[in-house]
């Protein structure tokens, strides 16, 4: 089901790109240099599964979205607004598609950390989205 779900997720983020949309570029695994920006990333980083009944376990994934974005050259305020614009499109997009086609029962963007580091392509800020994917798995 991971592996499901991360397919799910990087589809859905790809229809962010392009002209209007707001991130440039996405990378299904964790990295510091990028070939543009917005740029985002992503990786799963937990499971938790608690028993339903004697044939179901409810399985929660938890997956860390990551939006990077410049802030040398555009200067703070504007690497902050992109970002904040950016952030509100993803959870959006997240809220509207909740069971994400059906792929899970729900998910919900559960909060993000936002900061910044200087590596890789120089001073970026960025936030991270926790989702939590949860799916009804029968097990017998």
């Amino acid at each position: 089901m991971i592996t499901t779900i991360r397919a799910k997720i990087l589809a859905m983020l790809n229809t962010q790109i392009g002209v209007g949309k707001p991130i440039a570029y996405v990378y299904s695994e964790h990295r510091t240099s990028f070939d543009g920006f917005p740029a985002i990333t992503f990786e799963p980083t937990k499971m938790d599964s608690k028993e339903e009944d004697n044939v179901n376990n409810l399985r929660t994934y938890e997956f860390d979205i990551y939006i990077h974005q410049e802030a040398e050259l555009n200067g703070n305020s504007n690497a902050l607004d992109i970002l904040c614009t950016a952030t509100e499109a993803i959870i959006s997009m997240f809220d509207k598609n909740y069971t994400m086609d059906g792929v899970v029962d729900w998910c919900r963007p559960i909060g993000f950390d936002a900061g910044f580091y200087n590596e890789g392509t120089g001073l970026v800020k960025y936030t991270a989205i926790k989702l939590q994917c949860i799916k009804s798995e029968y097990i017998n």
